[in-house]
C-alpha cells in the first residue's frame, strides 16, 4: 500500500508537532511554568488505537484540569485488570511530598469492550472522586441525627 503524497506529507507534520510539543513541554517542566505533569500511558500493541486512546484521553485531561485546577496525575489504560475489576486508583507520595494520584482504567470489563466515551466518564467519576472531602466522623453524627437515627443504628 502507497501512501500519496498528501498523506505522507500530513504523517511528517503530525511527527513533527508531536515532537515539538514533547520539547515544549520539556522546558516548561524544568524551568517550572507549566502545570503539573500528567502521565497518560496505554498499554496496547495496536499503535493506532493507542495514539487515538492517548489523544482523547489528553484533550479529557486538559479539560478537567481547567475545572479541577492542576495536580500530578498518572493515568494507566490497560486491556484488563486482575480482579475483573474496571478501574483503580491509588494514590502515593513523592519524597518532595507531593502526592501524585495514580488512576488504572480497563478497556474490557465483563466482557463488554469499553468506548472511549465510557473510558472518558470513568476518568471524569474517578477525578471527581479525588476531589471530594469525605465527610468527617462528627459531620456524619450530626448528619444521622438529623435524619432520626442514633450514631449506633438505631432509630430513635
Amino acid at each position: 500500500m502507497s501512501l500519496s503524497t498528501d498523506d505522507a506529507l500530513k504523517r511528517w507534520a503530525n511527527a513533527l508537532l508531536a515532537c515539538w510539543h514533547r520539547v515544549v513541554a520539556r522546558i516548561h517542566v524544568r524551568h517550572g511554568t507549566s502545570m503539573p505533569l500528567v502521565s497518560i500511558s496505554v498499554v496496547l500493541s495496536d499503535r493506532w488505537h493507542r495514539r487515538r486512546l492517548e489523544r482523547c484521553l489528553h484533550s479529557g485531561v486538559q479539560q478537567l484540569q481547567r475545572t479541577f485546577g492542576a495536580e500530578p496525575l498518572a493515568l494507566i489504560i490497560q486491556e484488563r485488570l486482575d480482579g475483573g475489576r474496571p478501574i483503580r486508583r491509588r494514590s502515593c507520595h513523592r519524597g518532595s511530598g507531593d502526592t501524585v494520584h495514580t488512576i488504572q482504567l480497563a478497556l474490557v470489563h465483563d466482557q463488554h469492550r469499553v468506548t472511549v466515551d465510557e473510558l472518558l466518564a470513568a476518568l471524569v467519576d474517578e477525578v471527581v472522586a479525588l476531589h471530594t472531602v469525605a465527610p468527617t466522623v462528627a459531620e456524619l453524627d450530626a448528619l444521622l441525627t438529623n435524619v432520626g437515627i442514633t450514631p449506633r443504628g438505631t432509630a430513635r
